[in-house]
Formats: structure tokens, sequence, C-alpha cells
């Protein structure tokens, strides 16, 4: 049996700021009053990639992150900022 080795803290911080990133990102959503719907076509995004942002079931590019705060109109560094806040790395 091989032994467990232990994530790289940046790999774990990595890990654990995407997660927040992509909550973040729901949250901010929500708080704009916008469906997915909305604000994939404000961002030039579909539909279904803000599904899978959200639930964590895709790693999205920095391009789709921008195109998500754009299209609820945020800036990404907000977004950016409260998830390292939400993940404890600042």
């Amino acid at each position: 049996m091989r032994a467990s080795v232990p994530k790289h803290r940046a790999i774990a911080l990595s890990e654990k700021f995407c997660a927040q990133l992509a909550q973040v990102a729901r949250d901010a959503r929500e708080e704009e009053g916008l469906s997915q719907n909305k604000e994939a076509k404000a961002g030039g995004l579909s539909c279904q990639m803000i599904g899978y942002v959200e639930k964590q079931m895709r790693t999205p590019s920095i391009d789709v992150y921008f195109r998500m705060a754009h299209g609820m109109g945020r800036k990404l560094s907000d977004l950016v900022a409260e998830a390292e806040k939400r993940a404890g790395i600042s």
C-alpha cells in the first residue's frame, strides 16, 4: 500500500480559494437579484457555464470569472478579495 502524500500547502490553499470564489460569485449574483440566465447573457457566457462554476463542477479561467463579474456589474478584484478573506488567505 502506498502512503498518503500530504498536499502541498499552495495546492490546499488554491482549492479552498477556488471553492470560495465560486461561492462568492453565486452570492454576488443573488445579491444583485439576477438569474443565472441574465448573468450569462450580460457576460457573454452560457447559463450552463454559470451553473457549473457555482456548483464547483468547473474551475474556469480568469476570463470566465471576469465576464461573470462584468455580467453582475461587479469588479472581479472585489470578488477575489472577498474569496481570499473567506478562505483566510488575506
